[in-house]
């Protein structure tokens, strides 16, 4: 078991009865890496959470495995761009992902509208709940009229509860055609 802040440099040195082993790490905390001839875990974490990592020791004949249970303060999502596709006259496909939750699943809302908004002045916007890691895909439909650039941007937010905040996507922009 180890504690990490996120921000902060941190080390962590796996150890084996492993021969000559060559060492590897799953799912360590964002930035952190598993030096494989050392054994050495380290790095600046990105992203706070629980992270139970696996730990492998091995060479030719034998294999040794672990769990190191890494333990950051929840912090603010880890979102990714935005992006857009399957523009028609009426809508949108809307994606972007969430690459790390920050130790608590965020509640994810779109905002929309023909003028940018910033993060306040939006003229529409819809609650998708709250989401795991992974891709997040919206389906924007009944825009009206047809030939008119629309703009988006998706937010994340954690912050119920200790810690955690809120992590907002670039604006982005579409036009959609004029006639379907």
């Amino acid at each position: 078991t180890a504690t990490a802040t996120v921000g902060t440099p941190f080390t962590f040195l796996v150890t084996s009865t492993v021969e000559t082993p060559v060492y590897s790490a799953f799912n360590l905390a964002p930035g952190l890496l598993c030096n494989e001839s050392t054994g050495e875990i380290s790095g600046t974490p990105l992203a706070g959470g629980v992270y139970e990592a696996t730990l492998v020791a091995e060479n030719s004949v034998f294999t040794a495995t672990g769990t190191l249970t890494i333990t950051l303060p929840v912090t603010a999502p880890i979102i990714s761009d935005a992006s857009h596709s399957d523009v028609v006259a009426n809508g949108a496909k809307l994606t972007f992902d969430i690459n790390a939750t920050g130790g608590r699943d965020p509640v994810v809302t779109v905002f929309w509208g023909t003028e940018d908004g910033d993060e306040e002045d939006w003229e529409s916007d819809a609650s998708l709940g709250t989401k795991e890691a992974g891709e997040i895909v919206h389906n924007l439909t009944g825009l009206t009229p047809p030939g008119t650039t629309w703009f988006y941007r998706f937010n994340a937010d954690n912050s119920q509860g200790a810690g955690g905040g809120v992590s907002w996507t670039p604006v982005q922009s579409f036009s959609t055609p004029s006639s379907a």
